[in-house]
């Protein structure tokens, strides 16, 4: 089990993130913000964060981490250093960019079950 969460400032800029980009609810939000990090290999200065989510039953999110970026779930915070690393990126591609948009399908690939 991993626990996520974010300190205050970090949570805001999320709630206005979801906001802008149409995500469903904060944890999206949060997920797609490590996928970023992950995806461009951002990494940002973890400060403390309590925890707002600590199980995720539908998915094993250190393994799947530990497969992306081997090594990094041994930091304290990983999935926290991630998100917030991908949050400030996407605020600040938004301040260069302010009519971005998040495109993504529910539709998987053809011969994917």
């Amino acid at each position: 089990m991993v626990n996520l969460g974010l300190n205050k400032e970090d949570e805001k800029i999320n709630i206005q993130l979801k906001e802008k980009l149409g995500f469903k609810d904060e944890l999206d939000m949060y997920l797609f913000a490590m996928s970023y990090a992950i995806k461009h290999n951002l990494t940002h200065p973890i400060h403390p964060s309590g925890t707002k989510w600590n199980s995720l039953d539908w998915i094993d999110l250190q393994g799947l981490v530990e497969i992306l970026v081997p090594g990094i779930s041994s930091e304290p915070h990983f999935c926290d250093n991630l998100a917030r690393a991908g949050i400030y990126a996407i605020q600040d591609k938004l301040k260069i960019e302010p009519n971005l948009t998040v495109l993504w399908s529910a539709r998987l690939p053809e011969g994917w079950k």
